[in-house]
């Protein structure tokens, strides 16, 4: 990153309440920053939602970064902290009620923000169609070793996503983020998310 990009960055950490990056994310960022997909084995707690969060919190007015988790509470607790710091966020969830969520899907789809919601999201044809016509600029997939197992009954709707990541009319960029993952694993995340 240049100086320019160092003090924005230094900006967007400082409204995130962070001081620097550790060891550990900068690889990443790097790669991140570089427009490149990524596959980020890190363990729990190690600051895997940063890696979406701060280029995020960078991206211009309208930017829309999507994150798909299977994990309810810990969507609601990350877009509390973001909203608490003036950062669009939000969560898109079956909680909702119709004209919640219609309400919830077209202020992000038209104004940006991290929008988080489950795969199984993606099975609605409206969220779909909204996602198609926004300007998404990454897609983060949370738990990513989920992508492997994903058959049968077991959370089916992630391995959806690839199919969802190729029909979209403007491919984003892919981030992938796990804290268990073997070998075997990252090839199939990778093969299954392009």
């Amino acid at each position: 990153m240049n100086h320019i990009e160092n003090k924005i960055a230094g900006e967007a950490l400082a409204k995130l309440g962070i001081a620097n990056l550790r060891p550990q994310q900068k690889a990443p960022m790097e790669a991140i920053f570089s427009n490149r997909d990524v596959i980020v084995l890190m363990p729990t707690s190690g600051g895997k939602s940063l890696l979406y969060q701060l280029p995020a919190v960078m991206d211009d007015e309208g930017k829309l970064t999507l994150v798909l988790s299977p994990l309810k509470a810990l969507q609601l607790d990350q877009v509390k902290a973001l909203c608490s710091k003036g950062i669009r966020a939000a969560v898109l969830n079956s909680d909702l009620s119709p004209s919640e969520h219609h309400a919830v899907l077209a202020d992000m789809t038209a104004h940006g923000g991290l929008l988080y919601l489950a795969p199984e999201q993606l099975q609605n044809p409206a969220v779909v169609k909204a996602l198609h016509s926004a300007d998404l600029r990454r897609i983060a997939v949370d738990e990513a070793h989920i992508l492997p197992q994903s058959k049968d009954d077991f959370r089916k709707a992630y391995g959806a996503i690839g199919g969802f990541i190729r029909a979209l009319p403007q491919r984003p960029q892919v981030l992938a983020l796990t804290a268990t993952a073997t070998r075997k694993d990252v090839a199939r995340i990778r093969k299954s998310l392009g």
